[in-house]
Formats: C-alpha cells, sequence, structure tokens
C-alpha cells in the first residue's frame, strides 16, 4: 500500500472498482465509498472486525445483484430461444448486448459475494469460542461414580 494518497495501489483495489462504480450509480456515492472501504480493511488489516451493518448491507447487495443477474440470464435464455426462429443481424447484435450485460451482472454478483462473505467471517470471528476437548464417556461416567 502506498503512502502517497495521490498515488492509487493495486490489489483489493483493482477488483473492487467495478463493484464500486455500480454502488455509486444505484446507492451514492457515500453508500459505496463506505461499503467498499470496510471490505479493503477486511481484506488488509488482521484486527479489523466489521459491524453488523456493513455485513447486512453487503448481504443486500448481494441479494440485489443475485436477482439482477438471475433476470438477466432468464431473458438471455429467453431470448436465444426467440434467435433460433428468426435470425437476422438485428437479433445478434441485441444477443450479443444481452450477453455482455449478462457477463458484467454474473461478475458483480461475484464481487459482491466475495465481498460479503469475506466481512461475514471477520466479523464472526470475534465471536468464536474456542473448541474444547470431550472427555471420552467413559472417563465422564468415571468422574460421575468418583462424585456420588
Amino acid at each position: 500500500m502506498s503512502t502517497n494518497t495521490n498515488e492509487t495501489y493495486t490489489g483489493c483495489d483493482d477488483e473492487y472498482q467495478m463493484l464500486q462504480d455500480e454502488l455509486e450509480q444505484r446507492y451514492g456515492p457515500a453508500f459505496a465509498q463506505d461499503l467498499i472501504d470496510q471490505i479493503k480493511k477486511v481484506d488488509t488489516q488482521d484486527n479489523f472486525y466489521p459491524d453488523y451493518m456493513p455485513v447486512k448491507a453487503a448481504s443486500e447487495v448481494l441479494e440485489t445483484f443475485r436477482d439482477d443477474a438471475q433476470d438477466a440470464l432468464t431473458h438471455l435464455q429467453t431470448q436465444k430461444a426467440l434467435d433460433a426462429k428468426a435470425a437476422n443481424d438485428s437479433s445478434a447484435f441485441h444477443m450479443q448486448r444481452m450477453q455482455a450485460d449478462f457477463k458484467r451482472l454474473w461478475m458483480l454478483y461475484m464481487l459482491a459475494q466475495k465481498g460479503y462473505y469475506h466481512l461475514f467471517h471477520r466479523a464472526m470471528e470475534q465471536y468464536q469460542t474456542p473448541e474444547t476437548k470431550q472427555q471420552p464417556k467413559h472417563v465422564a461416567d468415571q468422574a460421575i461414580s468418583r462424585a456420588a
């Protein structure tokens, strides 16, 4: 990570830029910047644990992108079935546009999913309890018989 604020650093910035651009269009720059900053902190800081609200916001964004990607896939499949009947240049152009739209929505969904699970797992780490070893049944029974 660069110390100069005018430089951009590579890594998680580049892969989340497309997601941030889409979030800015849908929800505004403040929400997009806050959510992406939370995801970047989880990726880069070992001692950072997100609060409930960023995780919930990422969950809602994930659901939105999943629905959009599913709708785009349904439209694409429907259009493919219709284009099988009539093959002309305008339908081929329309099909290419629909495929590109689906690929973009699918990529956004995958990025949102990755960000959500990073946030979720890190948030849950702070509530993990250490595992305790269970004693075998015969050892537990002996302890009970000694106490009696």
